[in-house]
């Protein structure tokens, strides 16, 4: 079984510490929530309904509110 993985920018070595903190916290809550899997039931759900706007709303919807979600994770963890 395959274990997730965070991929950084290549410039991550500059970052500061707090920074790099801040983006692993944010990313390891995207992992935690398990947002890969709902962005991809909304991309199949856009895939199969997609002359409906609905779907098209629903699936720009979903990935605002994980950054939404996950943007507070730092702010949980005192970062």
């Amino acid at each position: 079984m395959a274990r997730p993985r965070i991929l950084l920018l290549v410039c991550w070595r500059g970052w500061d510490r707090a920074k790099l903190e801040v983006v692993l916290a944010h990313e390891a809550a995207h992992v935690a929530r398990r947002d890969w899997l709902i962005s991809i039931l909304a991309r199949v759900n856009t895939a199969i309904f997609w002359f409906h706007p609905l779907a098209w709303w629903l699936e720009r919807k979903l990935a605002v509110l994980a950054q939404d979600a996950c943007d507070e994770a730092p702010l949980r963890a005192n970062l």
